[in-house]
């Protein structure tokens, strides 16, 4: 079965009882998956024709689906009305890791027929075509690390998500025989999303106990951020599936290694064949690392956009202080105000500037120094058993 699907295709699928079920989603300020399942024959008789509604208030709650006061959109002064999700069947797929199960990604609409301007796929469009309109085609790639526990979230919460068991208890990164133990859930992950036609190009074991960071080839822009939102909602239905769990939290347990979410950006010309501002020579695969500065200030307005439509807020994102550009943002799961933690530097593994360029890509040795200072300590206080307690924060 094909992973990505046309109208036709599906509709073949769902007569023959191969698809019974199609999942119509958006994704929400957190970039967790919205929507509804919908019955295949439904799907095709009503939503296609005239989409799917939903309650708007979706865009103005808290992680525990509480409304929130203080939104223009839509309050309990106002009342929470309707809006129509509408399938961008360009998006269709498969969802290999459930039964007979196909997923559409929807564009928002309001009550005026237009386009829900809060919803976080309508942010990302605007700011496309904005780059279009100056001749840009904005490319991006995800990556993203993440824990893996044995225990399952239903395990993981009524342990209020306290000394949670990572697969491996050894520092895995790059480490084939530490990531063994957990290549039965990765394995799953890799193949489904290749299956529901999210490529994945590597995946490796990164620096903390049973942490693991999978990379998504890249696409552009809009794509990506779909393909970022079903990939990290994938990764935990398979684990659910698998009795076990994962977090993509930048920082679940403040005496282990932080996680990061790295989105790789890179323009393009309009057709989308050339890469701008990468030096001459250069393969054109690595202009997503080398952008000269005159196209940092594009890049981050199409990161600043991009990030709005992927999981998590938005932590730092500040272009490279070298001689190349390199626009860098970097997500939590989680929104946890401005005080969030970045990822932990270690001095062992510190990356080093590209050819040409003047200084520490990611913004200066001192900076790398104290923080490898401050992750000493931290380590120190682990090894005397008195280390901070992880919070109450649902990783999922």
């Amino acid at each position: 079965m094909p992973g990505r699907l046309d109208l036709p295709t599906l509709e073949s699928l769902i007569r023959n009882d191969a698809i019974d079920t199609v999942l119509a989603v958006i994704p929400d300020g957190y970039g967790r998956l919205m929507g509804k399942r919908l019955v295949g024959r439904y799907f095709l008789d009503h939503a296609v024709p005239d989409g799917v509604h939903a309650c708007m208030y979706l865009f103005t709650v808290d992680m525990e689906m509480e409304p929130l006061p203080g939104f223009k959109l839509t309050s309990w002064e106002r009342g929470y009305g309707d809006m129509k999700m509408v399938p961008d069947m360009a998006t269709l797929r498969v969802i290999p890791w459930l039964p007979k199960t196909a997923l559409v990604f929807c564009d928002v609409y309001g009550e005026d027929g237009g386009l829900l301007e809060e919803a976080p796929r309508s942010v990302l469009k605007r700011q496309i075509a904005r780059a279009a309109s100056l001749g840009y085609v904005v490319k991006t790639a995800a990556e993203l690390e993440l824990y893996c526990f044995r225990e399952s979230f239903e395990d993981a919460r009524a342990k209020r998500y306290q000394n949670l068991t990572p697969v491996a208890g050894y520092l895995e990164d790059y480490h084939i025989l530490q990531t063994t133990k957990e290549e039965p859930l990765i394995r799953a992950i890799r193949n489904g999303m290749e299956g529901a036609d999210v490529p994945v190009e590597t995946s490796k074991g990164e620096w903390g106990r049973g942490q693991e960071e999978i990379n998504l080839a890249y696409a552009e822009a809009l794509e990506m951020a779909d393909r970022t939102a079903l990939y990290k909602h994938g990764a935990k239905e398979i684990a659910h599936l698998q009795g076990c769990s994962v977090t993509f939290m930048a920082k679940y347990d403040m005496g282990a290694a932080g996680s990061s979410f790295h989105v790789h950006s890179s323009l393009w010309d309009r057709t989308g064949r050339k890469a701008l501002f990468a030096p001459p020579g250069l393969p054109a695969v690595a202009g997503r690392a080398a952008r000269r500065r005159a196209g940092a200030g594009v890049l981050l307005l199409a990161d600043d956009q991009l990030v709005q439509a992927l999981p998590g807020g938005v932590v730092r994102a500040d272009a490279d202080r070298g001689g190349l550009g390199q626009p860098h943002v970097r997500l939590p799961a989680l929104r946890r105000g401005p005080g969030v933690p970045r990822r932990e530097s270690d001095p062992r593994r510190r990356r080093q500037p590209l050819p040409g360029v003047r200084g520490d890509h990611r913004g200066g040795a001192a900076r790398d120094h104290a923080e490898a200072q401050a992750t000493e300590a931290l380590r120190g206080q682990r090894l005397r058993g008195r280390h901070a307690a992880p919070g109450a924060e649902d990783p999922a």
